[in-house]
């Protein structure tokens, strides 16, 4: 039979993870003849195949109608893996024609078709060498002998011949050894993928980033890096917008620094993450920083700092220093074992963004402002403030647009939050305080300063001290003024959610739930502050109007005998409702059998009645039902402002008690205080 194709190979056949079964369409003359090679894809490295422990082979039964068969491996071939089959017949003669022996068709056909199978196989290995081109003569492709290529390249001479060429130092070692020199990585070319990409050094590109390492920094815990990271600071700065890189330090290790690190003006610094990247300072000072961009008043732009740690080993230095610097981004980073995280001063300072930034074993604050006089738009999202204080603004400090969203106070040891200078507009939202000892929010501002514009939103209040006042609004003197403090969690106030302390506060406190049954929304009343809509584990809270003129309170009195008789009252309770300088109010009283024969006059009007003009204030009262069985008025503000009597409406005399005995009255009544 005639071999019709001159296919030798099957495949490449690429790994699914899934499939083992491969066809083959070329002639063998048994399941020896298949050969089955598998690449690793990544690493370019092939092995070959074992027939019967990788493989199996199975032949059609008739290989000139049907030639080949069906490969089945043994494993899956892999995703990341091709396999190629071919065949691997042996280059020998097996047809031996004797005399006088048979001469048959079938035995002659294997014979040359085995002769074929030999040429394909070649034609398979050749195709895929070097080979010189039809047209080219004269041409010598025999390599130079073992001793002339030792330690030399192969080139080609002016006539195209295989010679010999030795490297620029005149052996292959010395190229390794130029490769390594400070001009090696400018011999080494580099292109990127993807459609106008150009030519670049390797050089070129590794000089895209900067890496403290570039500098000698080891990160290893013991070698002091602090010269070569501040030599990397003072090259990055020359790099107009360049980013100065740190990379994960030596596992469970730190980058260790002896002095602080210092910056003259924007800087971009990368770390490989806040819990990889550990800046350590190392036998610090107090008052001394981490990182200190001290800058003079002017325009200082651009600073950015990620994926860091800044910590000591004392607990002496703080972490960063920030004076007179704008357009500030702190994110996904930590500050540990410090007396203060960052500290903010100087003026001219705005626009000023911090995200995930953390405080852990601070002394005093993670975030001071201090004598900050320049400029406003401070925020902070998503971050934890520990300390003293966790958050704390100076008297002597100015800002406006300050922004807290979504942060955490967590085991403050006084305040969480303490601002005693000058804020205009204070937003803080979904914010969360935990085991603070003292009081959560304390907006207390100096003597001539004030805050304004505040809006306290969807926090969660909690603490170590049941005493703890989670929201303190003045008490030094200064103003605070137009805040809303409204849907809010406060989980262990037992006494006011909101304390008043300062004069004239204004403002809302409104839709807040207080966990315990004895909370209150304020401490205490005050003209311009709207308290209503809130609620403790007990129900509905008291509302009020903090307008004298319109404000709206409710309660409750008691009715007593204060007549002298000493009579206590059989049944006696009393409601009222004040609107405004309006009190409207209800009384039942009961009196017990008595013969006394002195006047009446009751106890217990829960606000005095105006009697600073005339006596009007006392008409407005009247006895609704009772069994008396004669007329019965009633006179309020007799004979003192909160108390009130029974008299005869046509003798306009005062009744006695024996008159009353055993009566039951109801009364209701309205006068101004």
């Amino acid at each position: 039979m005639t071999i019709s194709t001159s296919t030798r190979t099957a495949g490449p056949f690429t790994g699914d993870g899934v499939t083992t079964v491969f066809p083959f369409a070329y002639k063998v003359f048994s399941r020896a003849d298949v050969l089955v090679v598998v690449k690793n894809v990544a690493t370019g490295v092939q092995s070959t195949k074992v027939l019967d422990a990788d493989y199996t082979v199975t032949l059609n039964p008739d290989q000139n109608a049907a030639p080949g068969g069906i490969i089945t491996i043994a494993a899956t071939l892999a995703v990341g893996y091709t396999m190629v089959a071919s065949s691997n017949i042996a280059y020998t003669q097996a047809v031996d024609l004797t005399n006088s022996g048979g001469f048959y068709p079938r035995v002659i056909n294997d014979g040359f078709d085995r002769v074929v199978v030999m040429i394909q196989q070649l034609l398979t290995t050749v195709s895929r060498s070097l080979h010189f081109p039809l047209s080219e003569t004269g041409a010598t492709s025999e390599l130079p002998a073992a001793a002339s290529r030792a330690n030399n390249l192969l080139g080609f001479d002016a006539s195209g011949n295989v010679v010999t060429v030795a490297p620029s130092a005149q052996s292959a070692t010395a190229l390794q050894t130029l490769y390594a020199t400070i001009v090696g990585s400018s011999l080494i070319g580099f292109i990127q993928a993807g459609v106008g990409a150009i030519l670049r050094t390797l050089q070129s590109k590794a000089r895209d980033i900067i890496n403290v390492r570039d500098f000698g920094a080891v990160g290893d815990g013991v070698t002091d890096d602090t010269a070569a990271i501040q030599a990397a600071i003072n090259y990055v700065r020359t790099r107009s917008g360049a980013a100065l890189y740190f990379p994960a330090q030596v596992a469970s290790q730190f980058y260790k620094i002896t002095a602080p690190l210092t910056c003259d003006g924007s800087i971009t610094i990368v770390g490989d993450g806040a819990h990889a990247v550990i800046l350590m300072a190392t036998g610090f000072s107090a008052g001394q920083y981490v990182l200190d961009f001290n800058l003079p008043l002017a325009s200082n732009y651009y600073f950015n700092i990620s994926g860091i740690t800044l910590r000591s080993n004392n607990a002496a230095p703080k972490g960063l220093r920030l004076t007179n610097t704008s357009y500030v981004t702190l994110k996904n980073v930590q500050f540990y074992n410090l007396a203060d995280g960052a500290v903010f001063s100087g003026g001219n300072c705005f626009s000023n963004n911090f995200d995930n930034v953390a405080g852990y074993q601070i002394t005093r604050n993670t975030v001071r402002f201090e004598a900050f006089t320049g400029g406003g738009q401070y925020g902070f999202s998503n971050c934890t403030f520990t300390g003293d204080e966790g958050f704390y603004l100076h008297s002597d400090s100015l800002t406006n647009n300050l922004s807290l969203i979504g942060c955490n106070f967590e085991q403050c040891v006084t305040n969480s939050l303490s601002i005693a200078g000058t804020v205009e507009g204070l937003n803080m939202s979904g914010c969360r305080t935990e085991g603070s000892n003292l009081n959560d929010f304390v907006l207390n501002p100096a003597v001539g300063k004030s805050i304004t514009g505040i809006s306290i939103t969807g926090c969660y209040f909690s603490s170590d001290t049941a005493a703890s006042r989670p929201i303190q609004l003045g008490g030094t003197g200064g103003k605070v003024r137009g805040f809303n403090i409204s849907g809010n969690h406060a989980s262990v106030a037992t006494g006011a959610f909101v304390t008043l302390n300062g004069e004239g506060e204004s403002g809302v406190i409104s839709g807040n739930y207080l966990a315990t049954a004895t909370a209150t929304p304020t401490n205490v009343q005050r003209s311009g502050v709207e308290v209503f809509g809130n609620e403790n584990t007990a129900g509905k809270c008291t509302e009020y109007w903090g307008n004298s003129s319109w404000g709206v309170t409710e309660g409750t009195f008691t009715p007593t005998d204060v007549s002298g008789a000493g009579l206590t009252f059989t049944q006696a309770s009393g409601r009222y409702t004040k609107i405004g300088r309006v009190v409207h109010w209800h009384a039942h009283i009961l009196y017990p059998a008595t013969a006394s024969g002195a006047t009446t006059e009751v106890g217990g009007l829960p606000f005095a009645v105006n009697l600073s003009t005339d006596s009007m204030g006392r008409a407005g009262a009247r006895v609704d039902l009772c069994n008396v069985g004669s007329a019965v008025g009633v006179m309020q503000g007799y004979s003192t402002s909160t108390r009130f009597a029974f008299w005869s409406p046509t003798a306009l005399t005062q009744i006695t008690n024996a008159t009353l005995s055993g009566k039951e009255l109801y009364i209701s009544g309205t006068y101004f205080i």
